[in-house]
């Protein structure tokens, strides 16, 4: 037999088939009941009115003719009216779930869009990308000037002047100041939004039926979530305040020789940099995770 012959419009009969096992297995027990014992009755009420017919049984009884036939009908009809107002109520409550569960599921994204929005100065997650995208770049050339002051002053070279330093950190927490306000809570907040997303709106999705993301996007945010979790970024203020320690630092070790306190607060500065420019690659590497929930949004 060909394929086509196994096949009904909306899919193969077999399927059909377990389909309305289902839909059949979904109704109520006490109606399956009321349709187990109301058909067979129907059916032989209305085998009995045939036979009444060809016998003759019906003459001059309009009432009872009358009454028999609604009794007939009664048999039929009220079991298929159950079945059907039933399934339609349950369709009706379903449609109300899901509604319901919708509205949750958007306020929960927005309430973690909004919590990982807190910091920046823009509302949509691609323009926070571009924003760090062009602080990194500020923060490793810091970084990169720190290091060769180091290795500078580790062989006893100390620079003559603390101006490309002094320049590089002025210009990357400028840049900084304009994208970044952060509260200290900040990276435990998101996290604790996307808990809620994860543990209470995922299982909600997926019990209604409603779109969810898919499991390696899932993945992806977890593991952006293990990194947020240990971001501790440093704040421009304590970033000036470190700079401006090594900058007064090499400036009296030519006047004083103070070489070795010079250069541990060197090291400590690249060490503080060094942790700025990782955390700020890794908000870079989690907003296009993050930007998957905002597409989420209706």
């Amino acid at each position: 037999m060909s394929r086509s012959a196994h096949t009904i419009k909306g899919g193969t009969l077999p399927g059909r088939l377990r389909s309305m096992r289902s839909w059949w297995l979904d109704t109520p027990r006490a109606i399956r009941w009321i349709v187990y014992t109301c058909i067979p009755l129907g059916t032989v009420a209305i085998g009995l009115g045939i036979y009444g017919d060809a016998h003759g049984w019906w003459d001059d009884r309009s009432f009872l003719t009358n009454l028999a036939s609604s009794f007939a009908s009664l048999l039929f009809g009220v079991p298929l009216a159950l079945v059907v107002l039933t399934h339609l109520s349950a369709m009706q409550a379903e449609v109300g779930e899901r509604r319901v569960a919708q509205r949750r599921i958007t306020e929960a994204e927005r309430s973690f869009v909004r919590a990982f929005q807190q910091p920046f100065p823009t509302t949509d997650v691609a323009a926070t990308k571009s924003h760090l995208e062009t602080l990194q770049p500020q923060i490793s050339n810091v970084q990169d000037i720190l290091r060769q002051i180091v290795n500078a002053a580790m062989v006893g070279v100390l620079p003559n002047s603390a101006e490309p330093f002094e320049s590089a950190v002025q210009e990357a927490v400028r840049t900084y100041r304009k994208v970044w306000h952060a509260s200290p809570t900040w990276a435990e907040h998101v996290v604790r939004q996307w808990s809620v997303l994860d543990e209470e709106a995922r299982p909600l999705a997926e019990a209604t039926g409603l779109h969810w993301l898919d499991a390696s996007t899932v993945l992806h945010i977890n593991k952006s979530m293990a990194e947020l979790s240990t971001l501790r970024l440093p704040t421009p203020s304590r970033l000036e305040l470190i700079a401006s320690e090594v900058i007064d630092g090499i400036r009296a070790s030519h006047a004083l020789g103070n070489e070795v306190h010079t250069l541990g607060r060197m090291l400590e500065v690249v060490h503080d940099w060094a942790r700025a420019s990782r955390q700020v690659a890794s908000l870079i590497r989690n907003t296009p995770s993050l930007a998957a929930i905002d597409d989420q949004q209706p």
